[in-house]
């Protein structure tokens, strides 16, 4: 059975989707826990501030209290990679911060708490050796000795994998195979199509360790929007070069999930907390369907609707990818032990040349 992390976005009516959803599918797919956080620590999230739900504690409580009795636990996302100086920390009064605010969603119920920085997963388990916690996918695990190491050193039970790992088979089912035989869940990211800053190559973005500094800081729309909106907008523009760009993304489609679960893996977190209840339900069904019948692109939240004002539904991207003509995709890397990292990508001549992504888009998707 596929086992869904979805984002939340604290609308009521979101819980009522999610118990429908998961008698709908009983038995094939289940949403299991919902992540978020609240505007009030936005700097111990991975958001901006003004991109995070403005509630209470009171409020936070409970929606936590409403998911646990539909059998939803509430992941709260402690995962900055820039919590602040080490001065800051410990002689300004953030650290005890921190540990206060842990202490506190502890009490308010929240089932898991994910974090990127390793001092503030530091400073959680200073207050609580028992809490579970998951380790972001904005630190970015490359490693089967680095699961081990947080597991052993900090006591973890969950892992979101690299977003670049997504499509090498053989070291996700390395890890897969280690944690499932020592407790740990290996969690995958579907809907995300983050890329280099140059949209043309299969590679980690350059601009992402960046992306999430400024993302820690920024507490208004015009913070973001500085330095002519430094790092995101260069991600955004990218993927105008060509529209085969968008098949080097690391997205995993609904009707790929099988490929997964035959290595062993079978939790999958899917992204856009900050969107639309339209939006996430869309999203979370088509996943929990395994089918999806439209652009592709339409299972991630446009990043053009932070800026814009308007909703995903009123937000068109230009480019149609075809999710029907992507049947076999996949093949490349499932069928081979293909490795993109290792390739000279856009290349179709040469030494480790490979075009397949380009080639596919010309042949398949026109």
């Amino acid at each position: 059975m596929n086992n869904f992390k979805i984002g939340y976005n604290f609308d009521p009516d979101l819980i009522k989707y999610i118990k429908n959803l998961n008698d709908k599918y009983a038995g094939v797919s289940k949403v299991v826990e919902v992540y978020g956080s609240d505007r009030s620590h936005a700097f111990l999230s991975a958001r901006p501030d003004f991109r995070i739900q403005d509630v209470d504690a009171e409020t936070l409580e409970d929606h936590i209290k409403a998911l646990k009795k539909i059998g939803v636990a509430f992941n709260y996302t402690m995962n900055t990679i820039n919590p602040g100086s080490k001065h800051t920390l410990q002689n300004e009064g953030l650290a005890d911060e921190i540990r206060f605010w842990t202490e506190k969603v502890i009490e308010l119920g929240v089932g898991r708490i994910t974090v990127a920085n390793p001092i503030v997963l530091e400073l959680i388990r200073e207050v609580s050796p028992d809490i579970p916690i998951e380790i972001s996918t904005i630190a970015h695990i490359d490693s089967l000795s680095q699961i081990k190491f947080y597991k052993e050193k900090y006591n973890i039970d969950k892992i979101c994998g690299n977003l670049m790992l997504n499509r090498n088979f053989t070291k996700l089912e390395a890890m897969a195979t280690w944690c499932n035989a020592n407790g740990v869940v290996l969690d995958l990211m579907t809907n995300e199509f983050c890329g280099v800053g140059s949209g043309q190559y299969a590679t980690h973005c350059i601009y992402r360790d960046s992306c999430y500094i400024a993302h820690s800081s920024d507490k208004s729309q015009a913070d973001a929007e500085c330095m002519d909106c430094y790092p995101m907008k260069r991600c955004m523009t990218s993927r105008d070069v060509d529209a085969a760009c968008w098949l080097k993304m690391r997205f995993i489609r609904p009707e790929d999930l099988n490929e997964y679960q035959k290595i062993g893996i079978s939790h999958f977190k899917i992204t856009g907390r900050t969107g639309t209840t339209d939006y996430i339900t869309k999203t979370v069904e088509a996943y929990m369907s395994e089918v999806y019948d439209g652009n592709l692109l339409g299972l991630w939240k446009n990043l053009d609707t932070i800026y814009n004002g308007k909703s995903e539904a009123e937000t068109t991207n230009e480019i149609f990818v075809d999710n029907t003509k992507l049947n076999g995709f996949i093949d490349k890397w499932t069928k081979n032990d293909w490795r993109c990292d290792e390739k000279n990508c856009g290349v179709a001549e040469g030494p480790n040349a490979c075009n397949y992504c380009n080639e596919f888009w010309e042949t398949k998707m026109k």
